[in-house]
């Protein structure tokens, strides 16, 4: 603990300007925090890993109160992953917290369902937060994070198993600048989908990994949702051409689409894909039933891309269609398949293209005439923030 506080009394003194601070599994304590209230100009993020106790929490309320008289310092940023259920109220002591990252808290002691209504009731003016992996967040969470965050730009449920239609449905009716939602692994289905893209007009940014019947979801998302830019769709239920398709007269603006193992899609989706959504930059599309003509439509029409995952297509697709999609997609970073010939992947990977190969067959001779279906279950997620 003294070793603690006098670093945190040297990097106070020295580090006058210190935008960010991971204590990682040192404990966080209250003399330690107090010195860098004190001294530090600006103190964006503080994070931990450890458990804070109420002395600890008491020490973030101080380091909160202390920048109280110059408005240009103060913590905007909070990621707790193990927080004792008496400390909680101590968090209103941090009024100008915009982030609050509570992912992991599964593993936290004795953290409830009230305990998190509490913590959305005394952080009003977040727009960011992350429950992701969160056991015990219900609809109940959602309907509180609703009512007391009408600010909210972005909240990540992923993996909260108890989140419904019902929880998303209040989000949709109360944050209306909603611009990113991560609802993978959730029991949502097209229908919370459908509220969210029919009221949050500025939804840019969707993740439904592995969720159900998706496609009343995705037609609204077509007719609502025009400036979309992220959709992620991997293993999502009931996700079918026609439903594909819509998404691409209504979403021109889309620049990531992961379509991994929506065994529905076929051609006339991906080709619709190519021509109309010219800007994407990331298509995934492993376990897709594609061809060579759907290669070429790609390569012809989407110039920008930089990452593309062709792994364990049902379509039988030449290497010489995957070479013509690496001579015209100059941006080209990342290409996933799952047969090649060994000179091809040096020949691409020269070109500074990272190739992942699933299945783990590689030709080191022949002419590699095929790509054949091979055996991948990767989601390929695209970007996150996160982890």
């Amino acid at each position: 603990w003294l070793k603690m506080i006098l670093t945190a009394a040297a990097a106070a003194s020295l580090c006058t300007f210190m935008r960010h601070m991971r204590a990682g599994n040192f404990p966080v304590c209250l003399g330690s925090t107090s010195l860098l209230g004190q001294h530090c100009e600006i103190l964006i993020c503080l994070g931990s890993t450890g458990f804070f106790r109420d002395s600890e929490l008491m020490a973030l309320r101080l380091l909160g109160t202390s920048f109280r008289d110059t408005p240009a310092k103060f913590v905007t940023s909070l990621r707790l992953q193990r927080v004792a259920d008496v400390s909680i109220r101590t968090l209103q002591q941090l009024p100008h917290l915009k982030e609050l990252n509570l992912q992991g808290l599964r593993e936290c002691h004795g953290l409830k369902d009230g305990s998190f209504r509490a913590i959305a009731a005394c952080t009003s003016n977040v727009e960011s937060f992350c429950f992701k992996r969160c056991a015990g967040i219900t609809d109940a969470v959602a309907a509180s994070v609703a009512h007391h965050c009408r600010s909210l730009r972005r909240i990540n449920f992923s993996q909260c198993s108890q989140i419904t239609d019902y929880g998303v449905v209040d989000i949709s009716e109360e944050c209306m600048h909603l611009e990113s939602a991560d609802l993978s692994e959730t029991c949502i289905t097209g229908f919370g989908v459908a509220a969210l893209a029919r009221r949050c007009r500025k939804l840019r940014e969707l993740h439904v990994v592995g969720c159900q019947n998706m496609h009343q979801g995705l037609t609204a998302v077509s007719e609502f949702s025009s400036h979309m830019r992220c959709l992620n769709l991997c293993r999502a239920g009931n996700v079918c051409t026609s439903a594909i398709v819509k998404i691409a007269s209504g979403c021109p603006e889309l620049e990531r689409l992961n379509l991994n193992l929506c065994f529905e899609v076929s051609h006339e989706g991906v080709v619709a894909l190519a021509v109309q959504c010219k800007h994407l930059r990331q298509l995934l599309l492993s376990h897709i039933d594609i061809s060579d003509a759907t290669i070429l439509q790609i390569a012809q029409h989407c110039k920008n891309l930089e990452q593309v995952d062709l792994a364990t297509c049902a379509g039988r697709v030449r290497l010489s269609a995957i070479n013509t999609l690496v001579e015209h997609c100059s941006t080209l970073q990342m290409l996933a398949v799952s047969h090649a010939v060994t000179a091809q992947i040096e020949l691409w990977e020269k070109r500074g293209i990272e190739v992942i190969i699933y299945g783990c067959t590689v030709q080191t001779g022949g002419d590699g005439s095929s790509l054949e279906a091979g055996a991948s279950e990767e989601e390929n997620e695209p970007e996150e923030e996160s982890e």
